[in-house]
């Protein structure tokens, strides 16, 4: 089980199997296994295990960075993504 798929378990109860994994106490709470990436639909956010630890658990992201070294087989690797709109 990756680590992302532990964090959500831990925090609201997990369903599913394979790819396609969902939260018992929120449904729009889904998360892709075959990628590692989370999308809560209702709240409008997407990311990795430290982005939901971040923005869903709260903690700074250098919190989320500790808290995930403990994780066996954690990568320090982040990769950063940035939207410019400037409106052109």
């Amino acid at each position: 089980m990756s680590i992302l798929l532990e964090l959500v378990e831990q925090d609201f109860g997990l369903l599913g199997n394979g790819r396609w994994y969902r939260a018992e106490q929120h449904d729009s709470l889904v998360v892709d296994a075959e990628k590692d990436i989370f999308y809560w639909n209702s709240r409008d956010l997407v990311g990795d295990a430290t982005t939901y630890l971040t923005k869903v658990r709260g903690l700074s992201f250098q919190d989320a960075k500790d808290y995930l070294k403990q994780y066996r087989g954690f990568s320090e690797t982040y990769v950063y993504t940035v939207n410019s709109d400037r409106g052109d």
